[in-house]
């Protein structure tokens, strides 16, 4: 660029756009896209518009939307997170989502959810409608008591935090057990200052989901069930 760009300044313009054109092509990874469209479809329209603007636009405006729109889908994913209902794989503790292992075993009365997300302000009505979902599907209405895997919950803020009161308190007036597993010291720590903790009871929670499965059934041995013409 230094020193021999004075011998370019004859050349024609096609000749030129043909050195970059030559430069550039060796930069598009066709492969790397299609492993990315396998891998994940949301990856790759997310290069494929970050490619449309660069190219269209510029190269500020393609890396400003590629920035935005990464941090739109990054929110979106934060927002409405993965979530699961659990069943037992026949002849072991470990419990999985039934839409992988439609095999594995429920429990009558007794639903089993993981939440795969830090709960916190901006999914905690995501949360709460999902609760709500599980418990009016048509194998949620016999729920008696519900199991929440909170192993993938690694945050909890203070929204999340008063939601769940309102869950505890809406399931406890159903007549609905809640029981808790897999909770993390941070999080059983903002549920402690917030009075959640007590309010769900320190006999309510459990080191793993087949503990407080075994728990929910033996609770609900215990206690009749209340009938609609008994409310």
């Amino acid at each position: 660029l230094l020193v021999f760009t004075p011998l370019f300044y004859h050349l024609p313009l096609t000749v030129l756009a043909a050195i970059v054109m030559t430069a550039v092509v060796r930069l598009i990874d066709i492969k790397g896209l299609r492993r990315l469209w396998r891998v994940r479809k949301s990856d790759a329209l997310l290069f494929l518009f970050t490619f449309a603007i660069t190219s269209f636009v510029g190269m500020q405006s393609g890396i400003a939307a590629g920035v935005v729109a990464s941090l739109v889908l990054f929110v979106q994913r934060t927002t409405q997170p993965h979530h699961a209902v659990l069943g037992r794989l026949d002849g072991t503790q470990n419990y999985r989502n039934l839409r992988y292992f439609p095999d594995a075993i429920t429990s009558p009365g007794v639903a089993i959810w993981r939440f795969d997300a830090s709960f916190y302000f901006a999914n905690a009505d995501f949360f709460r409608d999902q609760v709500d979902a599980l418990l009016a599907s048509g194998s949620g209405k016999d729920v008696r008591a519900l199991v929440l895997d909170a192993s993938g919950i690694n945050d909890l803020d203070a929204s999340g935090e008063a939601m769940l009161q309102g869950i505890v308190k809406r399931l406890a007036d159903t007549g609905i057990l809640l029981r808790m597993a897999n909770v993390k010291g941070p999080v059983r720590d903002v549920m402690a200052r917030g009075g959640l903790r007590e309010a769900i009871g320190e006999d309510n929670f459990f080191f793993s989901v087949h503990e407080a499965v075994v728990a929910a059934e033996s609770n609900l041995a215990e206690s009749p069930k209340i009938e609609e013409d008994d409310v």
